[in-house]
């Protein structure tokens, strides 16, 4: 997948001792790092000696905050790895005991890559794992504690019918049923599933629990959803050729699983944001939908050269058709430096301001860094957050007992608390004698 394929790529040591963020004046200011969170705005956790690597993060109605990735054993194999954190930034010792959970799902590789929080507080999580050598789309609930829910699936573990495929994303419809996006490699469709509230397939979804649609392309990588509030569905992903990635693209399905006709083209829309480019072309991250109904795409606008890459925003109309409001062509593009700086996750805030984090500064002989910038409605940079709408954190070594050693931070997933504040989770790499030793990281911005 895109965000794997660029992580743990680089190995460049370099001390660094202190968290850093642009524009950092003595008075708080909308992007700062909120310094009531922990003790510097920011929290790293080693859950094994081993690498790990975050994927999403969700806010719990009570504030508290679950974020989801893979964690290494000594063997090299994954498993699914959930940690809770308080408001405050510690580790929630209520959570199984001391805020982690590793869940060994198939005894192979498993890696979880999204969550979602049901209105009862239970936690449902969404990854891959290897069963007799082929990938399957897993889901893991866990009680409010972090004990595995025994009434969901077979032992708290369910699984998607779909051959060799990657569970990518995951939500929680109103009436508490779940919707599933994933990966079927070797085919050019976006997969969607959706699972009764007891973990088995909805056969009321397209007849037998699963849809999928051709987004007209070689290949098709699937990365995000969103629910809309009518029970559409909306998918993002990246279309693929031989040569690469080469555009993103978005669709809609009907509450019962059929593609929607009414938005692009037989319910696919797709967008470039750079044309004609050899850079790795554009790739979605990250899905939101605004509360008029339009369809925020943010991820990679690939550059003219390998490691010149962007953070990519799209905005599309109902129809599929992208906006011309936002920023004269419905896409927008943001450099932090001139190396690869790639979005993975967007979010809205209340009042329609548009947050896009991801990595900024990867490239060999490059520390990459916690990224985020924000956007106004109409797609320009909002000149009050940050440095100009933009900002880069360098997350690791502050704590007392972890002065790191590190070759990057990568932030994955962003989320917005109920007062608005920004929550960043991602990774920090150290060097570890020959190897990378990920740790799970998460950082807490201002925004006023």
């Amino acid at each position: 997948m895109p965000r794997r394929a660029r992580k743990g790529a680089l190995v460049v040591p370099l001390a660094i001792t202190l968290v850093w963020a642009s524009a950092m004046p003595a008075a708080a200011a909308p992007g700062d790092l909120d310094r009531t969170f922990r003790h510097d705005g920011t929290a790293i956790t080693n859950l094994t000696p081993w690498n790990e690597n975050v994927r999403d993060v969700a806010i719990q109605a009570n504030e508290k905050i679950v974020v989801v990735g893979r964690a290494s054993s000594r063997s090299g194999h994954g498993s699914f790895a959930v940690v809770r954190y308080r408001a405050d930034g510690r580790l929630d010792r209520g959570f199984g005991g001391d805020g982690v959970v590793v869940t060994d799902v198939a005894k192979g590789e498993d890696s979880a890559s999204a969550v979602a929080i049901q209105p009862n507080g239970k936690i449902v999580v969404v990854g891959t794992a290897t069963v007799a050598r082929r990938d399957t789309i897993t889901l893991v609930r866990y009680r409010r504690k972090g004990a595995l829910d025994r009434t969901f699936g077979e032992d708290g573990i369910a699984t998607v019918d779909a051959d060799d495929a990657t569970g990518e994303d995951v939500a929680i419809q109103p009436d508490g049923r779940i919707v599933v996006v994933g990966t079927v490699f070797g085919t050019s469709w976006f997969a969607v599933a959706r699972l009764d509230r007891l973990g088995g397939p909805d056969d009321t979804f397209h007849g037998d629990g699963i849809a999928t649609v051709d987004v007209g392309a070689e290949r098709a990588v699937t990365s995000a959803l969103a629910l809309q509030p009518d029970g559409k569905i909306v998918v993002a992903g990246a279309s693929w050729t031989e040569a690469g990635f080469d555009g993103i693209a978005v669709a809609r399905f009907l509450a019962g699983g059929k593609a929607d006709g009414s938005f692009g083209t037989g319910g696919v829309a797709t967008a470039e944001f750079t044309a004609g480019t050899d850079g790795g072309g554009d790739w979605a991250g990250g899905v939101a939908i605004q509360r008029n109904g339009r369809i925020v795409v943010a991820g990679d606008a690939g550059g003219p050269a390998e490691y010149t890459s962007s953070f990519g925003v799209a905005r599309f109309l109902g129809d599929g058709s992208l906006d011309p409001s936002f920023r004269g062509d419905g896409t927008a593009r943001t450099n932090f430096t001139k190396w690869d700086d790639s979005a993975s996750d967007v979010a809205i805030q209340a009042d329609g301001k548009i947050v896009a984090a991801g990595v900024a500064g990867f490239a060999w002989g490059s520390l990459p860094t916690f990224a985020l910038a924000r956007y106004r409605v109409d797609g320009t940079l909002d000149p009050s957050f940050g440095d100009g709408g933009k900002l880069r954190t360098r997350v690791g070594g502050v704590q007392p007992d972890q002065q790191l050693d590190i070759v990057g931070s990568w932030a994955s997933a962003v989320a917005l608390q109920s007062d608005g504040r920004i929550v960043v989770a991602g990774d920090v790499d150290r060097v570890a004698a020959d190897r990378i030793d990920g740790r799970f990281a998460v950082a807490r911005y201002r925004t006023r």
